[in-house]
């Protein structure tokens, strides 16, 4: 088989290990965690591993049975004979600062502050339909409910332009993972 496929160094180090006879996806992905410090994001090396080890299956250089996190993997008696060019972990650029959180932990972080705005948005909201509510009862409770009401109102406008701002974000921080992919 003369034709070259590429695979990741690390993978193809632990999967050739005479211990690997019959393997799962995560145990690869705990291994090369364990042996290389460039793998510190679990998501993005399971993601990685899994792309692997689909690529070798379909090229005919494993064998899978099982579904899903249940799957194993086996060499076929054709592994061999495979042509292989390993290469290393693609590494991010080198100007952005170590401390910096990655584009994508950050993006998970305005998403879930974006859903806790929602949620803080939505109960401000049945509050002022309940304020609302009351006041239609008659004028003495329009009286004593208005100034709760209006800071009900106002507070409700305040999340909306919160979570415009926090939804422009993710849009900005997603364009910015787009380029940087």
């Amino acid at each position: 088989m003369s034709e070259k496929y590429l695979i990741n160094r690390d993978i193809y180090g632990v999967i050739t290990s005479p211990s690997m006879n019959e393997f799962q996806a995560a145990q690869v992905r705990e291994l090369i965690q364990k042996a290389s410090n460039a793998y510190d994001d679990s998501n993005n090396t399971r993601v990685l591993v899994a792309r692997h080890l689909n690529k070798l299956e379909r090229i005919g250089a494993l064998t899978s049975t099982g579904v899903r996190q249940s799957k194993k993997y086996k060499k076929t008696a054709s592994f061999d004979e495979f042509n292989f060019v390993l290469k290393d972990k693609r590494s991010r650029s080198t100007t952005s600062n170590v401390n910096e959180p990655s584009v994508s932990k950050l993006k998970s972080e305005l998403i879930k502050e974006k859903t806790d705005i929602e949620t803080e948005l939505r109960i401000a909201l049945a509050e002022v339909e309940e304020y609302r509510g009351l006041m239609n009862r008659s004028s003495e409770l329009t009286q004593i409910l208005n100034e709760p009401y209006a800071l009900a109102a106002t507070k409700t406008a305040s999340l909306v332009a919160k979570l415009n701002v926090w939804s422009k974000a993710i849009k900005l921080v997603s364009e910015k993972e787009i380029k940087v992919c």
